[in-house]
């Protein structure tokens, strides 16, 4: 039959813009596309029997319009896609952070010859194709060299290595982080609006990157060194005009993998440093879980205009080098690795499978004794609740209690959810916010239980509480998983809470995205009932 190819173009209608989805490297390009991918795969799925795969290729402007591939088997044409779509338009507006689209706004096109994305991505070192790890870019296939900009490569996740980006960059001396991107980014403006060997006048591109020594920045001097580098258009990338001023040079974007925190507005250089000082006291908490960062640098990534109050920043601390390398080979990899590697038995609460249903299992948690961790979550919040819960989990094991005792390990799984609410047009966004709860079990051995001295903790048993669940093994990020288990669950008859999806995870708190295996679940309907 044969796989035929369309662009696609579609309009969000129940979302804001920001510029940061101008870029496809940002992390809220990255999740919003993920998020679409979803739902719009569920509704091209249901409505075309040829469909395969759906990959959000760009954010075009601020109406906001999406950029798509779309991939088919058999004959299907544009037409076709268009009345077959356009006729069963639908999402569910109950859900939680759920989109809304116009149907009418829906064009699809043709493309007999697959040439990668309008907008590019950056690779993922190493990537798995074809059962075989790489740590460079490859040409088998292709005349360009290409990656993969997720840990297992296939056809709609490749991006073309010969994209040559580039920043201008230049070194001022400054007493803290604003000041000093402040002095940098008048400089490179000069560039940018002209004073190169070429007088081209360029568009300014976001991102704004500052790196420094952290020994540096943590002193009171005003001497601190910074580089700040502004990130090339795309238009110029290939062959950008050399800088007139010798203070100006052009450099390649860092690689490699990296711990990164989101953040605000900061008002001053205090608000910077106490902000920096509590991502190191993070990372330093969580190296017992395999966590290890270079601290001789640190680097700020900056999205958003200065005037603008909500501004989206990362602070980054790099892996060191020995741990770049502690990939899960693809072999090591089985699609239900069961009980975890990572697990020690003596210290995990593992489950039995009840019963197998081929694409789900249905599973019971052996009893045990939790200490919870919760968070509101509401909607713009740019760090997730699970960081903060995980972050106040680890805490109370190192003597955040009330009796300041160090417990040692933090048990495993991590057990997560949150209850979702249905939409009302009429509610704020105050109105729309959650409760996350993630917990962890605490020590067989332990006697006496010390209560937490967070008031969002606490401790919680499930002795004499059997609870069953239906579950979903799944490797790498759990985006759009709830979801196709919930849709397996209806096709099954099962009965279920809808409304409390939940994650079971047995793995490290440095292990990458790409390698991560979570269990999907939600809770047997008749368990609830009974309790």
């Amino acid at each position: 039959m044969g796989v035929k190819r369309f662009d696609g173009v579609i309009t969000m209608t129940n979302m804001t813009f920001s510029r940061d989805l101008n870029d496809s490297s940002t992390t809220a390009f990255k999740e919003l596309a993920t998020r679409l991918e979803t739902e719009l795969t569920k509704t091209f799925s249901k409505s075309l029997d040829e469909f395969l795969k759906l990959t959000v290729t760009s954010f075009i402007d601020d109406k906001i319009n999406v950029g798509f591939h779309l991939t088919t088997a058999g004959q299907t044409n544009a037409s076709h896609i268009d009345v077959a779509i356009k006729e069963s338009f639908s999402v569910e507006q109950d859900a939680v952070d759920s989109f809304a689209f116009d149907s009418a706004s829906l064009h699809v096109k043709e493309n007999d010859v697959f040439q990668g994305f309008k907008q590019e991505r950056i690779c993922t070192f190493p990537f798995t194709y074809k059962g075989k790890e790489y740590n460079q870019c490859v040409t088998s296939e292709s005349d360009r060299p290409w990656c993969a900009w997720d840990a297992v490569a296939d056809e709609e996740r490749t991006t073309f290595c010969d994209q040559n980006d580039k920043f201008v960059c230049t070194t001022v001396t400054s007493c803290g982080y604003q000041s000093a991107k402040g002095k940098g980014v008048s400089r490179l403006l000069s560039y940018v609006n002209g004073n190169n060997n070429g007088e081209v006048v360029m568009d300014t591109a976001r991102l704004v990157l500052v790196e420094s020594d952290i020994s540096t920045v943590a002193t009171s001097s005003c001497s601190k060194e910074f580089e700040v580098c502004l990130y090339l258009p795309r238009t110029h990338q290939a062959n950008p005009p050399r800088p007139n001023d010798d203070k100006l040079t052009l450099r390649r974007p860092l690689r490699g993998y990296s711990y990164s925190m989101p953040f605000g507005k900061l008002q001053n250089p205090e608000e910077f440093q106490r902000t920096m000082n509590y991502f190191v006291e993070r990372l330093e908490l969580s190296k017992q879980y395999g966590v290890h960062f270079d601290k001789s640098r640190v680097v700020i990534l900056n999205f958003d205009s200065g005037e603008s109050d909500r501004q989206y920043n990362e602070l980054l601390f790099f892996k060191t080098d020995n741990q770049q390398e502690e990939r899960i080979p693809e072999e090591r990899r089985p699609p239900n690795d069961y009980p975890p590697k990572t697990c020690d038995d003596s210290e995990c609460v593992l489950f039995k499978s009840h019963v197998d249903h081929g694409e789900f299992m249905e599973i019971q948690l052996h009893a045990a004794i939790w200490v919870c961790a919760r968070v509101k979550k509401c909607p713009g919040m740019t760090v997730t609740p699970i960081r903060k819960m995980t972050y106040n989990l680890m805490k109370y094991y190192k003597g955040e209690n009330e009796r300041g005792e160090n417990l040692g390990d933090m048990g495993k799984p991590l057990f997560g959810y949150h209850v979702l609410k249905p939409r009302n047009s009429n509610e704020t966004s105050e109105d729309r916010c959650t409760t996350d709860r993630a917990c962890v079990p605490l020590s067989g051995n332990l006697t006496d239980i010390p209560k937490p001295t967070n008031d969002n903790m606490y401790v919680y048993t499930t002795e004499g509480r059997p609870q069953t669940y239906y579950v979903n093994f799944v490797r790498g990020p759990i985006n759009g998983s709830h979801q196709r288990l919930a849709e397996l669950l209806q096709e099954s008859g099962k009965a279920f809470d809808k409304h409390v999806p939940v994650y079971i995870s047995y793995d490290d708190m440095g292990t990458p995205n790409g390698d991560r295996t979570t269990y999907v679940a939600y809770r047997k309907k008749k368990e609830l009932q009974d309790n």
